[in-house]
């Protein structure tokens, strides 16, 4: 499951009205995933899309609040 089944299904069931922190918590997983998503890139990945093994550690060391 992700972020965003996880959405869909608390949209349909009415609980972002009641819980609106949960819209919170999911982006910080969707930012925790997309970072470890971008640490497990290979080198040609990262020359295709213009980043540095150093641009990707400086991203990943982040703490997952901070966008």
């Amino acid at each position: 499951m992700n972020a965003a089944s996880v959405r869909r299904l608390l949209h349909r069931a009415g609980s972002f009205e009641i819980f609106p922190w949960i819209e919170l918590l999911l982006g910080w997983w969707e930012i925790a995933r997309q970072r470890r998503d971008l640490a497990a890139l290979d080198e040609r990945a990262l020359h295709d899309i213009g980043l540095s093994r150093s641009d990707i550690a400086a991203e990943t060391s982040k703490p997952f609040w901070r966008r």
